[in-house]
């Protein structure tokens, strides 16, 4: 599994609520520890990584406090988009990080990074202002920008060069791959 693949598996299971009773079968602390595991696989393959697992520790840390759901139940909605700005931030982060390196997707990953730049923004405007009607299309809008950017990692984590497994050194190739 490639270093992009982890961090796209563990967004993945930060994105899916697999409920059994009140609890989440797939805690969002567990996808954030895949994350944490792919980006410490990249170091050295593009800048930035240090920040990018603070952040992505932070974020893990904000899932792990509302993880039990009795804390999560009675967060008031200010609280909710308090705690999940970490996750937004990452995101806008990791775009950022990656679109120097991301050839033909870099484009799709500045789209992603305006994106999670306004989710960040519009909870202020929807509690703050008391504009109700932007609730439901700023969730929309967080989870379809999460979903775009879990694809644009995976269709990174195939063909960006840096992404790629690193071969150890003297390490035979891989049965098949000349050709």
């Amino acid at each position: 599994m490639t270093a992009l693949q982890k961090v796209a598996i563990g967004l993945v299971i930060v994105a899916v609520t697999a409920s059994f009773g009140h609890w989440d079968a797939l805690p969002d602390p567990v996808g954030w520890g895949f994350v944490v595991a792919g980006l410490l696989a990249l170091r050295g393959r593009i800048s930035g990584v240090g920040s990018l697992v603070g952040a992505a520790a932070v974020a893990g840390a904000a899932a792990l406090v509302v993880y039990p759901p009795v804390v999560h139940d009675g967060l008031a909605p200010v609280a909710q988009w308090a705690l999940s700005l970490p996750q937004t931030v990452f995101c806008l982060v990791l775009c950022h990080a990656l679109a120097p390196y991301a050839g033909d997707q870099a484009g799709q990953l500045r789209g992603l990074r305006w994106a999670f730049a306004v989710i960040a923004l519009l909870p202020a405007v929807v509690l703050g202002g008391g504009v109700a009607q932007l609730a439901l299309p700023t969730v929309g809008l967080a989870f379809l920008s999460l979903l775009y950017l879990i694809v644009v990692l995976f269709v990174l984590a195939r063909r960006a060069p840096f992404a790629g497994p690193r071969e150890a050194p003297g390490a035979a190739p891989e049965p098949g791959a000349d050709g």
